[in-house]
């Protein structure tokens, strides 16, 4: 009887990791789409606020400049904010579905003996590895990556690029070399 509630407990264990793993990995694919959801409101706020800034005519650019340029560094602002929260938050989320992952494995290697885990377990790569060197991926100028400007930093990167544009619109328009 107790060698079978020790199955039991095993199978227990194993089925809540592995549902465990599912969630955290649903999770981080939700938070993906909500953080490109709102990457792209913000960059069309922002090409909106610069079609009609640099697009009006000369009269109407001269009135209303500063409006449009201090509505961009706001909108800029806010982006960045969101950009660099959605960046931690999908670091931690990565992380969180590395480490069950971890834990679905050794409690596979528990069930599984440790012969048979190394031969089922000795390449795998739980969901969301980013790491540099994936087997069978080569790097050339059509595929790469890299941890400096990665996709999901680029989020909170743009922003402060295009922050960066609009205080130097302001500027130009305060020392009167752009009407």
């Amino acid at each position: 009887m107790a060698e079978k509630d020790t199955q039991f407990d095993f199978q227990a264990v194993a089925s809540f990791l592995v549902d465990d793993y599912k969630l955290k990995t649903d999770y981080l694919t939700a938070h993906f789409s909500r953080m490109w959801t709102r990457f792209n409101f913000f960059l069309s706020i922002e090409t909106g606020l610069i079609g009609v800034a640099f697009l009006a005519s000369k009269d109407q650019w001269s009135r209303y400049a500063v409006v449009f340029a201090l509505a961009g560094v706001l909108v800029s602002a806010a982006w960045y904010v969101f950009g660099a929260q959605d960046r931690y938050l999908v670091l931690l989320y990565r992380d969180q579905v590395k480490l069950a992952a971890r834990r679905v494995i050794e409690r596979f290697k528990a069930i599984l003996g440790p012969e048979v885990y190394e031969e089922v377990f000795c390449d795998y790569r739980h969901a969301g590895d980013t790491a540099e060197e994936a087997e069978g991926i080569s790097k050339d100028p059509f595929q790469w990556r890299s941890g400096f400007i990665s996709i999901t930093r680029l989020a909170a990167i743009l922003p402060v690029a295009v922050l960066l544009l609009w205080g130097l619109t302001i500027l130009l328009l305060c020392i009167g070399l752009l009407r």
